[in-house]
């Protein structure tokens, strides 16, 4: 007997009203290691989304001095107070300044001064900004791929000066991570996140000035100066060190000025080993390099490019902020035109540049790919990397480098069409991948897929002005808040369908850069609360794992929002203010307002897409009502060759996914198969043709 479809809604939705107001989600942390490419990549969304950042000014402002705070958290322990990284004593730039004529003169019978020659510069910046640096600092240029960011012994919480301000935030000893626990590798994402974040911050320390004293306060004056010190020795190190060559399998130097990819690459590869020996007492570790991974990501080059232009743009001297240009002025850091960090960041986006095109743009395709080994190039597209790969992209385009504006719109506009016309989904949505010469990633799709994609569309729009990328990010953006939003965990889920959300600092850091573009490129208003929203749920939910005085905390939660004090966070002395690795969060009840927007009101099956296929094919069906389903495929002899559903389903919109394999596993040969949707209330049989 027919069901009453009107009749099962009203049931469902009573049931909905009486539990939702009774059960809470719980985002429980699986992972506290500090992930650098990630948790600097989460602090670059959050500065651009705080409203101390003047181009999103009114966005989220319920959560802007926590966008701020968090992200500035993050900056100080990339920045001195961890020594998860490479100290700056031995930065290409401070070894230099060491072996020039007048450097001071090693003191401490070390045979080297290179620690006499930072503290030299370290003196010079605080009489330039008055302000005063920290005891027991550890700067460093070359950030580890990962630390434990758990306190090894008791923080120093007294207030010995009387200032109103614990010790810890000027005497760094109580606060630095086991090293020995640090995952030594210098992996391109990491130090090209963490150059932007050193930037980014910079900009603001240091984008007005007190008379003759540079900052806008000794207290950000000083830190500026030390960013763009540490990210000069960065992008130094890089370009005289860690370029590799695939030809003789080292690491070396790359000449900015005669670098010809077609006459042999130099990149940087994934993942460099650092050893470090103890040669002198009493001071840091000596590194040296060598190659894990000799494999170029598309992330990585991505994110040292969008890194270094950002750095170019500050010290520009056409820049219209003239404290910036007092910066680059000769005192302390060298002039445009004096071979110096400007010439730097340009010689070394240049590099990047030059290898994205060589080794990652498939011109055929008009995309670019994810891999290249040295020797060939990758086949496969990650949406999430293809998008992102347009936001650093336009920040060259900005810029306009070395006249390289009209390349780069042009890779810019050819990436953007292949994701309209092949990483689209024509039932909504973007795929998380493709693969040349197969086809689409058909596997539930992801909110990190989805959420880089708008971004990186939008980025596309604001460079051409091409309005259908501006229409494909809004389609995209729909999707996205109809089939992965839940109104009442006020969250968004990490993949389709998924019960437990999966959060990490990557898919965060998209939610936020999308949902400020939206709101600022789009014109989306609503996405400011949705961001609002996400933020208190995900971020202040957890993942954020714990506090200090700026956003409201001094012990005893006595913010009442939940998140510790840093003393009295996880294990035996607490644990860093920075973003855990992973979170997850059980969505246990229902979300009311996707029942009433997407509840079907009849039965469907959509023929599969895509079709002919080779190897997958998703087949999307709707269901009015919670009934027992059975979605199998057969050959034309009616032999049934794999069950894809046979369970107890709830209304709803579905979809299943088959790889042209029976029920045994074993590949099918080409041909033409049916398969058939099938329950008490009603059947539909469609073609599906396999290709090979």
């Amino acid at each position: 007997m027919k069901r009453n479809i009107t009749a099962l809604t009203v049931v469902v939705f009573a049931v909905v009203l009486m539990y939702v107001n009774m059960v809470n989600a719980q985002l429980t942390v699986t992972d506290r290691t500090f992930y650098t490419d990630q948790a600097m990549f989460a602090a670059n969304e959050f500065m651009l989304s705080s409203g101390f950042n003047p181009t999103s000014a009114g966005f989220a402002s319920a959560v802007a001095l926590d966008n701020y705070w968090y992200s500035r958290y993050y900056l100080g322990y990339v920045m001195a107070r961890s020594a998860n990284g490479i100290h700056v004593m031995w930065g290409p730039i401070n070894q230099a300044h060491a072996a020039e004529p007048g450097a001071p003169p090693d003191m401490n019978g070390n045979d080297t001064n290179v620690e006499e020659t930072l503290m030299a510069t370290i003196g010079h910046f605080e009489e330039l900004t008055g302000g005063t640096a920290p005891m027991n600092a550890w700067p460093e240029f070359g950030e580890f791929a990962s630390g434990d960011p758990h306190y090894t012994q008791a923080v120093n919480t007294a207030d010995a000066n009387g200032d109103g301000m614990p010790d810890f935030t000027t005497d760094f000893a109580t606060i630095r991570w086991d090293r020995s626990l640090s995952d030594k590798r210098l992996v391109p994402a990491a130090l090209g996140q963490t150059l932007l974040k050193q930037v980014l911050w910079a900009e603001y320390f240091l984008s007005a000035s007190r008379g003759t004293l540079l900052g806008i306060s000794p207290g950000e004056g000083f830190p500026g100066l030390v960013l763009m010190g540490e990210s000069a020795n960065k992008m130094k190190n890089l370009v005289v060190n860690l370029a590799y060559d695939p030809t003789t399998q080292s690491l070396g130097m790359v000449d900015p000025m005669t670098y010809d990819p077609a006459a042999g690459l130099k990149y940087f590869p994934h993942a460099i080993a650092v050893s470090e020996t103890s040669t002198y007492a009493m001071i840091a570790p000596v590194p040296s390099y060598s190659v894990l991974d000799a494999t170029s990501n598309l992330f990585d080059q991505a994110s040292i490019l969008w890194g270094a232009m950002e750095f170019y743009w500050m010290s520009n001297p056409q820049n219209t902020n003239t404290t910036y240009n007092d910066v680059f002025d000769g005192d302390p850091f060298p002039s445009a035109g004096t071979p110096g960090p400007f010439d730097l960041s340009m010689g070394l986006a240049m590099i990047v540049h030059k290898n994205l095109k060589a080794m990652h743009y498939d011109s055929t395709n008009g995309t670019f790919v994810d891999t290249h080994d040295g020797t060939s190039r990758g086949d496969h597209i990650s949406t999430f990397k293809a998008g992102y790969t347009i936001v650093a992209l336009k920040r060259c385009w900005d810029n306009d480098i070395m006249g390289m504006r009209a390349d780069t719109d042009s890779l810019i506009t050819a990436q953007a069409d292949f994701i309209v016309n092949n990483l689209t989904d024509p039932n909504g949505g973007f795929y998380n991948g493709y693969t040349l010469g197969t086809g689409p990633d058909i596997s539930p799709k992801t909110l990190v897929a989805q959420a880089g994609t708008i971004r990186g569309l939008l980025a596309a729009y604001q460079v051409t002005n091409n309005v259908a990328y501006k229409e494909a990010a809004i389609a995209g953006y729909t999707y996205l808040k109809s089939n992965f939003w839940n109104s009442t965990a006020k969250t968004f889920l990490s993949e389709k369908g998924a019960v437990t959300a999966t959060y990490t600092p990557n898919n965060v850091a998209a939610v936020a850069g999308m949902l400020r573009e939206l709101y600022l490129a789009a014109g989306d208003a609503s996405t400011s609360q949705t961001y609002v929203d996400f933020f208190n749920t995900v971020v202040n939910g957890g993942m954020q794992q714990s506090e200090m005085m700026p956003t409201g905390e001094t012990g005893g939660d006595s913010d009442g929002d939940g998140i510790p004090f840093i003393t009295e966070g996880d294990g035996t002395y607490g644990i860093a203010p920075v973003i855990a690795g992973e979170a997850t969060l059980v969505i246990t009840s229902v979300d009311v307002d996707n029942i009433a927007s997407n509840f079907p009101t009849k039965y469907r099956l959509s023929q599969n897409y895509p079709n002919p296929f080779n190897p997958q094919t998703i087949i999307h069906y709707d269901l009015p009502m919670a009934t027992p389903t059975r979605l199998t495929v057969y050959d034309l002899l009616g032999r049934e060759m794999v069950r894809l559903v046979d369970n107890y389903m709830e209304p709803g919109n579905h979809e299943a996914h088959w790889n042209g394999r029976d029920r045994f596993g074993h590949s099918l040969p080409a041909g033409i198969y049916i398969a058939r949707l099938a329950t008490p209330e009603y059947s539909k049989s469609i073609k599906l043709v396999l290709l090979k």
